[in-house]
């Protein structure tokens, strides 16, 4: 998809290219993931936990179910996902470039309760209706512990209450690290939820942000008249790599492109 665009993009002989630089800088303490690092390293995690695995990461990122997925598959485990994600995953079925799994063979739903807490057709959305028969409840996960992944948004860790998880389990926080205050509170809270419980914590996360190697590459390659980069803290790092012209914004000012 990236060497299309790239293609693309030469071919149109841009005037101006508008690129994102996060990860440019002289020196970053992230490893360079991709998304088969991912699933490899997420299977290594379900390998060694004798019990349940428990994960948070954005829900529509599909690629990230995928490597999740493979991973189940290459350790015999089965993810089990929200009924917003199983409803994402159908919805998409139809486009065969992204080959996801299919919800109820290869992928399970979880049903939390609502309401009344019956598990009763009532208590939910009708959406949320059709996957009553096809979903796990927080009883049968813990019945089922060493045989799942459950990938749920971070704000479901409440749901381990019911579940009640044994002692050794794990947790795959497969998302980005806390940047500012907020985000290392809510970080925090996680990492609470992750203690009392008795999981171990792992950082799994490949950064959808190229570093600055593949922003060198991305830049050359299409050749634009004019440079222009945002969202980074070294816009200034941009000259090593780029000879052409460079346009570093400024608040309040305009930059000529035409």
């Amino acid at each position: 998809m990236t060497e299309d665009f790239i293609s693309t993009a030469f071919k149109a002989d841009p005037i101006a290219l508008i690129t994102e630089g996060t990860r440019v800088a002289t020196d970053s303490p992230k490893r360079d993931l991709t998304e088969p690092d991912v699933a490899a390293e997420t299977a290594k995690v379900l390998e060694m936990s004798p019990n349940l695995v428990f994960s948070s990461f954005r829900g529509n990122d599909t690629d990230r179910v995928v490597s999740f997925y493979k991973a189940c598959e290459k350790t015999g485990r089965k993810l089990v996902v929200s009924m917003k994600v199983a409803l994402l995953l159908e919805q998409l079925q139809a486009d065969k470039h992204l080959q996801l799994p299919r919800v109820g063979s290869g992928v399970l739903v979880y049903v939390r309760r609502k309401k009344e807490g019956s598990y009763d057709d009532s208590d939910y959305y009708k959406w949320e209706r059709k996957y009553l028969d096809k979903g796990i409840t927080a009883e049968q996960v813990r019945g089922r512990q060493r045989d799942l992944l459950l990938h749920l948004d971070q704000w479901y860790f409440p749901e381990l209450i019911d579940i009640k998880p044994a002692k050794g389990g794990a947790y795959i926080h497969a998302t980005t690290e806390a940047y500012n205050e907020e985000g290392e509170e809510e970080q925090q809270v996680v990492k609470n939820w992750v203690e009392y419980f008795g999981f171990s914590y792992h950082q799994i996360h490949a950064s959808g942000h190229a570093p600055i190697d593949k922003v060198a590459y991305l830049v050359n390659k299409i050749n634009a008249k004019n440079v222009i980069p945002i969202h980074t803290e070294r816009p200034d790092l941009f000259a090593s790599f780029w000879k052409g012209k460079l346009s570093l914004p400024e608040r309040g000012k305009r930059i000529q492109i035409g």
